[in-house]
């Protein structure tokens, strides 16, 4: 996450003001996620505006994950799961490529059933204090 953001800030800003908090590192990771997902699967500028109607709903929807498996002290989760919180995973899919630096697919369990996870507490943490 860290090198991410870093490489976007030198890219991007001649005098790159760096994040302070991990608050602002996740913002801008967010971002950064944003813009390549803008660019690789919808074929748009990097400068057009981050937030469209289309990715916070995503991010509210991943907030919205992430809150309630925390309060199941859940940090591993299910195809159910993701339905139950408005994330489609058809839809999701798209976003592979860019949400597997912030969510991890797995195959686990005796029939192989596809769980899910955030790749850091921390990252989970964050989304969940993002949606309350």
């Amino acid at each position: 996450i860290t090198a991410t953001v870093l490489e976007d800030v030198m890219k991007t800003r001649e005098r790159g003001e760096l994040p302070r908090t991990l608050s602002e590192m996740y913002i801008h990771f967010l971002v950064v996620q944003t813009k390549v997902k803008k660019v690789k699967y919808d074929g748009r500028a990097e400068a057009d505006p981050h937030w469209s109607p289309e990715t916070r709903k995503m991010i509210e929807s991943l907030g919205k994950l992430a809150f309630e498996q925390l309060q199941r002290g859940n940090l591993i989760f299910y195809e159910s799961d993701l339905t139950e919180c408005g994330i489609d995973i058809k839809a999701a899919s798209v976003y592979s490529g860019v949400f597997t630096q912030i969510f991890r697919e797995e195959r686990g369990g005796l029939y192989q059933e596809r769980v899910f996870c955030f790749i850091h507490l921390s990252v989970q943490e964050f989304l969940a204090a993002l949606y309350v």
